[in-house]
């Protein structure tokens, strides 16, 4: 069975492993303008505590020809703050996150993004990405929102809206009930009124 990754050659699970240790989201505390941006500038429903990245320095070697952080930079940040995102969500849940995202069992494919860049994150800057889960409407996918915040400007500076498909054995299969439990939860916490 193949296990690794284009990553140095490390497996799966190790590299899962390492990106959960790098960043303790729990030690860092938001800033105080944080809540009140996103409750004002995208609604309810982003909570700053359930931050995938939170005060991320953003690195000049991010920046492109142009001086600015690069767009596929962005999608990166995204990246990283999704799966900090779901891996808290469910440790909070006693689930294990290497249980949705086994080479071996069920994984969640990225498939689609709508990405809307609405202004430039340049060198020196920290970044926060908040993502929140929509309401389940399939059993075999979930879709989250996300922004990313330049601290700096105190502003949105890119939204998305991811759509993650479960599947199995390359074939699509619907969201396993202890996953589509947490998934419920949190999309209820985050969309009160549906």
């Amino acid at each position: 069975m193949l296990r690794t990754t284009i990553h140095g050659g490390r497996s799966f699970h190790s590299t899962v492993k390492r990106l959960s240790e790098l960043r303790t989201q729990a030690d860092i505390s938001p800033p105080d303008w944080l809540q009140p941006l996103l409750d004002s500038s995208e609604g309810k429903g982003y909570d700053v505590k359930d931050a995938g990245l939170l005060g991320q320095p953003v690195a000049w070697g991010d920046q492109d020809s142009n001086d600015h952080v690069n767009s596929v930079t962005y999608i990166k940040y995204f990246e990283t703050g999704r799966f900090h995102f779901l891996m808290e969500m469910f440790r909070s849940r006693g689930l294990a996150f290497n249980d949705l995202m086994s080479p071996k069992g069920i994984v969640s494919v990225f498939r689609s993004a709508d990405v809307q860049w609405r202004r430039p994150i340049q060198y020196p800057d920290q970044i926060s990405v908040i993502h929140k889960i929509e309401p389940l409407t399939s059993p075999d996918r979930f879709v989250l929102k996300g922004v990313i915040v330049s601290h700096k400007s105190k502003s949105v500076a890119c939204r998305i809206t991811e759509t993650l498909v479960t599947t199995k054995d390359s074939q699509k299969c619907d969201i396993p009930p202890q996953f589509k439990a947490v998934f419920e939860e949190w999309a209820k916490k985050a969309n009160p009124e549906a």
